[in-house]
């Protein structure tokens, strides 16, 4: 079937506008062209239904949609793919409430004042997304406001959740670097039937992420007492 692209957008239900974005993006194959009129086909209409879905179901951004897809159509299997991101990107709370929020109803949802809003956003504590020239929050950006509220009641430097911020940014790289190399490369070496791959990537990422907090919960306690006999050394 060849469509204009008005009539994908309504068969799809997605914008014109959103579609020639994916276009420039590479997420969507660019239209057939006769003359300088585009013409789409069935599937232009499957890959953007796929796109809505990971974004609207699986809660997958679009540079992450958009490395999934190439992967696809490598020929890797789609669910192998998604069972440890699901683990990531999943939310932790019900589908209803699983809705993108204002700024001004971020600080009413967290019952928080502005104040606290613009002192998080500087401790980098937020995650916005954009949407056109408004950003959007979460229900994680409801309970990261709560815990600002609570580390600026007691009194505590913006600057060390500054700091919390921008070392567990630079350790996720490297655990997202690890995963690839480390458990990914082993199981996509061993191969097998596509459930067993994915039984053994969301095996690994359990496995990963449980040794890992164990790490860190280990390794803040014994530098923490490390720096607490630097001071007191320093204080003599």
């Amino acid at each position: 079937m060849n469509m204009r692209i008005d009539e994908l957008s309504a068969k799809a239900g997605v914008p014109t506008r959103t579609i020639r974005y994916y276009t420039q993006q590479q997420l969507l194959p660019p239209p057939n062209l006769r003359g300088r009129v585009g013409y789409y086909n069935d599937r232009h209409v499957e890959r953007l239904r796929l796109i809505k879905e990971l974004q609207e179901k699986r809660f997958l951004p679009l540079s992450v949609i958009k490395q999934v897809i190439r992967r696809f159509e490598e020929g890797v299997d789609l669910e192998t793919m998604l069972a440890p991101l699901d683990l990531v990107f999943a939310p932790r709370w019900e589908a209803a409430e699983a809705r993108r929020l204002t700024r001004a109803e971020l600080a009413k949802e967290a019952g928080v004042s502005a104040q606290v809003v613009d002192e998080a956003e500087r401790m980098g504590l937020l995650f916005p997304t954009a949407n056109g020239r408004t950003r959007r929050y979460t229900q994680d950006d409801v309970l990261m406001l709560e815990v600002a509220s609570e580390w600026l009641a007691l009194g505590l430097p913006g600057g060390l959740a500054r700091a919390y911020r921008e070392a567990f940014g630079e350790i996720s790289k490297l655990e997202v670097k690890a995963f690839n190399e480390s458990i990914v490369s082993s199981v996509a070496a061993a191969g097998g039937p596509p459930d067993e791959m994915r039984d053994a990537l969301v095996e690994g990422y359990r496995s990963m992420a449980r040794t890992g907090n164990r790490l860190v919960s280990l390794l803040h306690r014994k530098l923490l007492q490390q720096a607490v006999e630097s001071a007191a050394a320093d204080a003599d």
